[in-house]
């Protein structure tokens, strides 16, 4: 879902197709990333009363050659950019963001009842 929000953002925004890309994968990383610390990633689809279940945020925004994600997840703990070995199956996702991004942070957002952290991404044309 946050990638068919992005790929309608930039179209919207008549952002180029290979901008519009790489910002695809970096929200595709980015929520995954965000799933993977505040919720349940496999079993049944329907979350157990009890369990976890991930809820993120995801804004965009998008203009003059520029998209900007946000993705808000309810952990406070902020990432941290991994060296994954050759066989390893994870732990690239940050590089990736790194490598791709224009610029990329984190922000603890404020305010009445907020928690977690934002990561952001800005990718240019």
């Amino acid at each position: 879902m946050a990638r068919a929000f992005v790929a309608q953002a930039s179209y919207v925004a008549g952002i180029s197709q290979t901008t519009a890309e790489t910002a695809l994968l970096i929200v595709s990383e980015l929520v995954t990333n965000g799933t993977r610390a505040t919720g349940r990633v496999d079993g049944p689809p329907v979350p157990l009363p009890a369990e976890n279940v991930a809820v993120l945020f995801v804004m965009v925004r998008a203009g003059d050659g520029t998209v900007r994600l946000d993705v808000w997840d309810r952990d406070p703990q902020r990432p941290v950019v991994q060296h994954a070995e050759d066989m390893d199956e994870t732990g690239r996702g940050l590089l990736l963001v790194e490598a791709l991004a224009a610029a990329w942070g984190v922000y603890t957002p404020r305010g009445a009842g907020t928690s977690g952290k934002v990561v952001w991404a800005e990718v240019a044309a």
